[in-house]
């Protein structure tokens, strides 16, 4: 009963709150008297469980932002990536069609196409310290780092990852020049 409310810290506060009041009506005391021992019993209990588990520490996640990402296996090595670097990843590009690849300038052999790639930020991190560190991490088979282009036709600054089963730990530098769109081994 409450889904996740009931397992939430206010769910189990105001349950025990609840419990306690209760039972101290039924044993003749005061109710808000056991409202509030239960309710601090319970915030205590559950703050110790949350430790207990490792939850308390910095919950490092992934931020999808609604950006549809097929792989799960690329899913899979976000997550240890973000616990890893101790920071929030930010998607800011999943998986593509055609259309809208074409309409971002995308190659037209994106691994976006194929549901294993993804574009990722992290706030307060530069791209290049961010690419650095994916490409450590050798959890994904290419690193692409965009950097700041003063071009307008060059593609924006991001990091990209993908899981293409051709690469093993592959990083690449995208650089625009002379017209052309071109990628150096870092």
């Amino acid at each position: 009963v409450g889904g996740d409310f009931a397992k939430s810290f206010w769910g189990v506060t105001t349950f025990s709150a609840l419990a306690g009041g209760v039972g101290s009506k039924l044993g003749g005391g005061s109710f808000w008297q056991g409202a509030l021992t239960g309710a601090t019993i319970g915030a205590l209990n559950h703050g110790m469980h949350r430790i207990a588990d490792g939850i308390f520490e910095d919950e490092q996640q992934v931020e999808y932002n609604g950006k549809k990402v097929t792989s799960q296996q690329l899913k899979n090595n976000l997550e240890p990536f973000a616990k890893e670097i101790n920071q929030n990843i930010i998607v800011t590009g999943g998986d593509r069609s055609s259309i809208s690849n074409a309409t971002v300038n995308g190659a037209k052999q994106s691994r976006h196409l194929s549901g294993d790639a993804v574009d990722i930020k992290v706030n307060g991190m530069s791209n290049l310290g961010l690419a650095t560190k994916a490409n450590e991490s050798k959890l994904f088979k290419t690193t692409i780092y965009y950097p700041n282009q003063t071009n307008s036709i060059a593609l924006p600054a991001h990091v990209h990852l993908d899981m293409n089963p051709v690469h093993n730990n592959l990083f690449l530098e995208y650089q625009f020049s002379n017209g052309s769109h071109t990628y150096i081994n870092r």
